[in-house]
């Protein structure tokens, strides 16, 4: 795996995932600024500046975890927003 990182066509991969990751995430922060401050990082280690605790997001979310994991197996796509 390490191997693989420092390769080219790796890092585009990266790259272009991270942009569509950060879209949908200012995406999520337009319909819930109230929450959601802000949006930083770079490729896919990115992070949000809540307004608030997120213990009750994350365990509002927790239950999707499997969903997306099933969800990525069988090459489907689930969306909360």
């Amino acid at each position: 795996m390490f191997e693989r990182i420092p390769k080219p066509e790796f890092l585009a991969g990266v790259e272009e995932k991270g942009k569509n990751f950060v879209k949908h995430l200012e995406a999520l922060r337009e319909k819930y600024s109230e929450v959601i401050k802000d949006i930083h990082g770079k490729g896919l280690f990115l992070g949000a500046q809540l307004d608030r605790d997120p213990t009750e997001i994350v365990e509002a979310w927790r239950g999707d975890c499997l969903s997306l994991r099933l969800a990525r197996i069988h090459g489907g796509m689930c969306r909360r927003w």
